[in-house]
């Protein structure tokens, strides 16, 4: 009598232990699932600053920005280009950001007084700003040429 007693007690304690790893396995499973917007993305930006004639303009600042919807871009992250005019940077997208926006801010070139801004080489999206887009979660070459007016 005493193994059937025992035996019920085995088999109702190892149901419990079941039952506790199933919900255990449950909480995981949906603590473990990020919405897309909680996710981030790689991207890099890379590309080079000319100036008028052509020539690698250093020290030059860019600026990467994210922008959601019809919310206000938001700064990510700036860098600026080397002694040839080449700039290198990845940035960490966060995933509720839709657009990646590259733009070369009105900046004086040293040894000159004229103020001058980046407009896009051949970037078919930027026809009418100063930015450039760039694909989130891909390496995209974005060059500038700085010039006076658009």
């Amino acid at each position: 009598m005493k193994n059937v007693e025992n035996l019920q007690v085995t088999s109702g304690l190892f149901k419990s232990f079941l039952c506790s790893l199933f919900l255990l396995f449950v909480l995981f499973q949906f603590t473990a699932c990020k919405h897309d917007e909680d996710r981030n993305s790689i991207s890099g930006i890379y590309g080079a600053i000319v100036d008028k004639d052509g020539k690698g303009v250093e020290n030059i600042e860019v600026q990467i920005y994210g922008k959601a919807g019809n919310e206000p871009r938001v700064l990510l992250q700036n860098a600026f280009t080397n002694k040839l005019g080449n700039y290198d940077v990845t940035v960490d997208v966060p995933g509720k950001f839709e657009i990646i926006e590259v733009s070369v801010p009105f900046t004086e070139i040293e040894g000159s007084k004229e103020k001058v801004f980046g407009k896009p080489i051949d970037d078919p999206s930027s026809a009418n700003i100063g930015s450039g887009y760039a694909r989130i979660g891909e390496k995209t070459r974005m060059d500038f040429k700085l010039v006076e007016k658009w």
